[in-house]
């Protein structure tokens, strides 16, 4: 799934940290609106989400998976963009009154629910390699992300 980011110019080491979760997420659809897979207006059903239901976008410590519905406003594609910040981000859960911190971003986006389910697999298969998830986590840059492929 590397191979599959970097050939479709999905990847992104922002330059700067983002001040709040909502930036992060806004910077991690980018590359999506870049390529013409969503619009900004899918980067505020994502936050509607997460403001909405909590935190359930970060699946593991380190590692965010933003999305939204299937039919949410300004989706035109079927893709999964990973954006790497040099610090990890915080979400707060208020349900479990805990941080939740996130600094792998694989946003996700889909047409269909048979397409979602696909990207959500892929995604799964990928976080499921330990070494190549620290990997990840540690590098900084776009060439150390080159490395790894």
């Amino acid at each position: 799934m590397l191979k599959y980011f970097k050939d479709n110019d999905l990847v992104l080491y922002p330059q700067e940290q983002p001040a709040t979760w909502e930036e992060a997420i806004r910077i991690s659809c980018h590359k999506l609106e870049e390529g013409g897979y969503v619009t900004e207006e899918h980067a505020d059903s994502i936050i509607k989400s997460v403001n909405e239901f909590g935190p359930y976008i970060v699946l593991l410590p380190g590692v965010a998976m933003p999305h939204a519905a299937v039919t949410s406003p300004g989706v035109s594609g079927t893709a999964v963009a990973l954006t790497v910040f040099k610090d990890e981000v915080a979400f707060y859960d208020n349900d479990a009154a805990e941080e939740k911190p996130a600094k792998l971003f694989f946003t996700i986006v889909a047409e269909d629910d048979d397409k979602h389910l696909e990207n959500i697999t892929n995604l799964m298969t990928l976080l499921q390699n330990e070494e190549t998830l620290e990997a990840l986590l540690k590098s900084g840059t776009i060439e150390d992300f080159n490395k790894l492929i």
